[in-house]
């Protein structure tokens, strides 16, 4: 089941956003007249050409989810766990009920002592990527993965564009077609909603996280014994 879920992260989060930009990047190729022909693959079997372009692709990928790592995650808005989730959104998501039945579920599964004066909200917060983990790792069915897949797939279509839009941004000063000013400025607003995208299921996620590790300990009570 972890080997599907990852091939389906795999293929949403890196391979269709790769896939994008190269097709981007050739297609830029084309319109400057750029020669590139020296860097394909001739006199080999299709299948060979293929995989080599499906192996490209899944690379640009990891390098798209490389350099969000570095740049918009860095950014106070592209920040996971949202650095404003807590405690307003929180307190929306969950009501006093849930709080401490939420705080004893962690107490009992990570064995994670309590500190005076140290709130529910600020205990169950710091306690956030262990659930993440947990969650992840469980047999059991979640809408985590789900969520995760759609975020990375935003994740990687957003900085997809903005390299789109770099790239054409530089081609244009190359070569003064109007053309490329057109697609970069497009790719700039098409990155922007993207990346609003993944900053709303962000929250989504965190939700989620929580939700279904309360939702998992229900089902494997034993374990909190």
């Amino acid at each position: 089941m972890n080997s599907i879920k990852y091939s389906i992260y795999d293929l949403v989060g890196y391979f269709i956003p790769g896939t994008l930009v190269l097709w981007c990047w050739i297609e830029l190729a084309n319109m400057i007249n750029f020669d590139y022909s020296t860097f394909l693959i001739n006199d080999v079997h299709i299948v060979v050409k293929i995989g080599f372009l499906v192996v490209t692709s899944y690379t640009v990928g990891h390098l798209l989810h490389s350099i969000a790592n570095s740049t918009i995650d860095k950014l106070a808005s592209g920040a996971y766990p949202p650095r404003d989730y807590f405690p307003n959104i929180f307190k929306n998501d969950f009501n006093s009920v849930m709080v401490p039945l939420l705080k004893d579920c962690i107490n009992k599964k990570f064995n994670i002592p309590v500190q005076e004066n140290y709130s529910d909200e600020n205990f169950i917060k710091d306690s956030y990527w262990l659930c993440y983990s947990y969650v992840t790792n469980s047999k059991q069915e979640s809408l985590t993965q789900t969520f995760l897949n759609i975020s990375g797939f935003y994740r990687g279509l957003a900085t997809g564009f903005y390299i789109i839009a770099v790239s054409y941004t530089f081609a244009f000063i190359y070569s003064c077609q109007m053309i490329t000013l057109v697609v970069a400025l497009c790719a700039v607003v098409i990155a922007q909603l993207f990346y609003l995208r993944n900053k709303r299921f962000k929250y989504y996620l965190a939700k989620t996280v929580y939700s279904d590790f309360l939702s998992i300990c229900n089902i494997n009570k034993d374990d909190l014994k």
